[in-house]
């Protein structure tokens, strides 16, 4: 009876734990940034991205170049790509857009989000409706590039280009998820003192507590 007793507790956890990950695959968040099932994945290891960043629509025209050291694996890379997308909202929310979730396409070895993008703009005059778009082709498992653009709208923007290639395997101070700040220039000047540690779990965490989703 004592064992029967134990085998039913576990079964009651085991249930429960069933119960949540269903929830959370179900929930919004994880359906909205949800890859086809066939997206080429990156080689885990340690990969290099160099981001170049047009200027805001709004405020001085300033350049930006960051380039990250990021520690991948395949729950790391599938994170990364929601994170990629997360940070392309955020950046055109200072232009006063706010985006829907973006819908996934997959051609070839090109994968696409789009995301459709409202506000007001001072350099449109009136309200606008754009699209906001990141495509990412990969060249092979160990190099890829990504090309985010805004079409229509008079948004001022121009085209935000990152490249990524896998470097080696990952040193023992950097876990899956870790991604490190190497470089942070602004019109061709540097300005970081250090290099700066981050973690793509927890910065794709923080842009879902931010938009509740």
């Amino acid at each position: 009876m004592k064992g029967n007793g134990v085998i039913s507790v576990l079964a009651r956890c085991l249930a429960g734990l069933t119960t949540l990950a269903a929830a959370l695959l179900g929930s919004p968040a994880a359906r909205a940034f949800a890859l086809p099932a066939a997206t080429p994945a990156r080689a885990s290891g340690l990969w290099l991205i160099d981001e170049n960043i047009p200027p805001s629509a709004r405020g001085p025209a300033v350049r930006t170049r960051k380039v990250w050291r990021v520690c991948l694996d395949r729950k790391a890379d599938r994170a990364l790509h929601e994170l990629d997308v997360r940070e392309d909202r955020a950046r055109v929310a200072v232009d006063g857009l706010r985006c829907d979730d973006p819908v996934y396409a997959l051609t070839d070895r090109t994968l696409t989000s789009t995301m459709r993008c409202r506000g007001a703009l001072p350099a449109a005059g009136a309200d606008i409706t754009t699209t906001l778009t990141r495509m990412t082709h990969f060249a092979s498992n160990q190099e890829a590039r990504s090309e985010t653009v805004m079409d229509g709208g008079g948004h001022g923007r121009g085209r935000m280009v990152s490249t990524m290639r896998r470097t080696g395997p990952c040193p023992g101070s950097m876990k899956p998820g870790a991604r490190l700040l190497l470089h942070w220039t602004v019109n061709g000047e540097e300005t970081l003192k250090g290099q700066v540690r981050g973690n793509i779990f927890r910065q794709a965490g923080e842009h879902r507590r931010l938009t509740a989703h």
